[in-house]
């Protein structure tokens, strides 16, 4: 292999790395969207509940339905969690370059 190709198979390895650290942000904001559709989800529980208990009736079966929704949100958060550190180890595998590791603390300044 000649200088020009290990120069064209670093460059594709970058660009395919690069790829991974757009779906890592777009994970991380797929996150933040699922935590606060779960906030929404918990208030809204919690609003039916107090209501309930001021009137003294039984808990709704509604509320039952929005603990599956923010369990199901949860779970999705996991397994995003779970790709994002697996895709962020194949990264650093490769590129251990110290500006890797900076764009990933700037990414993780901005909650990105």
């Amino acid at each position: 292999m000649d200088f020009m190709d290990t120069i064209n198979e670093w460059a594709k390895k970058i660009s395919d790395k690069t790829n991974e650290v757009v779906e890592i942000a777009k994970l991380r904001a797929a996150n933040f969207s699922k935590n606060e559709k779960a906030n929404e989800l918990k208030k809204e529980i919690g609003e039916i509940c107090f209501s309930m208990y001021r009137s003294g009736d039984e808990l709704d079966p509604g509320i039952e339905k929005l603990c599956a929704d923010i369990k199901k949100l949860k779970s999705e958060i996991a397994e995003n969690e779970r790709t994002i550190r697996r895709m962020k180890e194949a990264l650093e595998d490769l590129l251990d370059l110290e500006s890797v590791k900076d764009a990933y603390r700037m990414m993780e300044d901005l909650h990105l």
